[in-house]
């Protein structure tokens, strides 16, 4: 089942918009958001900020403006989510990073979405 809801959320990351879908896989954010560079935790947490409201905006869209992130969650909580994720799923970071943080936000904060 996680492999067809894998399936789904990167095929619909690709239909979501004109521009080439897959600007980062889960090797290059994962190896960018855990190096030694000076502005890496910048980095990091804005392609997670653009990720999560795409994620947010898609969840009201689809599912009658319910949205998932609790209450008082921060940029950082969800940075720490997604990097947790491509870390305990290094079977799953070639495909496009985008997706794998949707996936990540869901099962950490959306379960009954599965």
């Amino acid at each position: 089942m996680r492999k067809f809801v894998l399936a789904t959320v990167i095929a619909l990351s690709y239909l979501s918009g004109s521009a080439e879908a897959g600007f980062y896989d889960g090797n290059e954010v994962y190896a960018r958001c855990t190096s030694a560079e000076a502005n890496r935790e910048t980095w990091c947490l804005g392609y997670v900020a653009g990720v999560a409201d795409t994620y947010q905006t898609h969840l009201k869209v689809l599912s009658n403006g319910r949205r998932c992130f609790p209450k008082g969650s921060t940029l950082g909580q969800l940075k720490d989510v997604f990097i947790r994720y491509l870390l305990d799923h290094p079977e799953d970071r070639h495909w496009d990073a985008d997706g794998l943080a949707m996936l990540s936000f869901r099962d950490a904060f959306c379960p009954d979405k599965k």
